[in-house]
């Protein structure tokens, strides 16, 4: 079975119970990583619709800045997630154009 995360500050477990997770979610969350061992713990919660995508997103971006030098770090993944979303926005907006366009013909 993986390592209680409660056991370990910086943990993505800790981090999640931090932000809001309970402690019953997160028993199970473990519980479920600890029958498919080969799923982060992260991505049990999004599984479980413990939390959403995005938030874990966050908490794995703080936790890369913890762990790689903090605030310049995290800056510089915000604006790489940032950038990212511009993208996807802007490819969405064309594509509804497109889609409203053949529509009108």
């Amino acid at each position: 079975m993986a390592r209680d995360p409660r056991s370990d500050p910086c943990s993505i477990g800790n981090r999640l119970v931090a932000r809001g997770l309970s402690s019953e979610q997160l028993r199970r969350a473990l519980k479920y990583q600890a029958d498919n061992a080969d799923i982060l713990l992260g991505e049990v919660c999004v599984r479980l619709e413990f939390i959403t995508r995005v938030e874990l997103e966050v908490v794995v971006a703080i936790q890369q800045a913890d762990r790689n030098g903090g605030a310049r770090t995290l800056a510089k993944i915000a604006a790489e997630k940032t950038k990212t979303l511009a993208q996807r926005v802007d490819h969405n907006v064309l594509t509804a154009g497109l889609l409203l366009t053949k529509l009108a013909e």
